[in-house]
């Protein structure tokens, strides 16, 4: 009477509830750092493309989009990683939400770099001849 329960390897310790945690530090910080690279990299995309669309890729408003461009690079790259390394932690199984928002930045992280192609793509559709 009076004796705490005996602590089995896999239970939880007494007195804890028996939920779940809903993800892990690295997914969630991974997960936000590619979709933050995400959403900078495509507002870059759209302002270097409006420039293009008025056939002027080295003006100060395609320049403005290049300049936003640089930290999403980096940004998206790092968040992919740490979406794989998230993946690869041994406690990410046991969450709720671990494996989705460590899929959600690996995808993010790569949608980044696609963007940046398609930044690469449109400054290089300008002639500078003008012909």
């Amino acid at each position: 009477p009076g004796s705490q329960p005996y602590a089995h390897p896999l239970s939880q310790p007494y007195g804890e509830p028996g939920t779940q945690p809903l993800t892990t530090r690295l997914a969630n910080t991974a997960r936000w750092i590619s979709l933050a690279s995400l959403a900078i990299m495509a507002l870059s995309a759209l302002v270097v493309g409006l420039a293009s669309a008025t056939s002027n890729s080295s003006g100060t408003l395609a320049g403005l989009g290049y300049i936003l461009a640089f930290l999403p690079l980096l940004g998206g790259p790092v968040g992919a990683i740490l979406g794989i390394l998230a993946l690869l932690q041994t406690n990410t199984p046991f969450t709720l939400n671990g494996r989705k928002h460590a899929g959600i930045a690996i995808g993010a992280g790569l949608a980044t770099l696609l963007l940046c192609c398609v930044i690469g793509y449109m400054a290089g559709t300008y002639n500078a001849s003008g012909d």
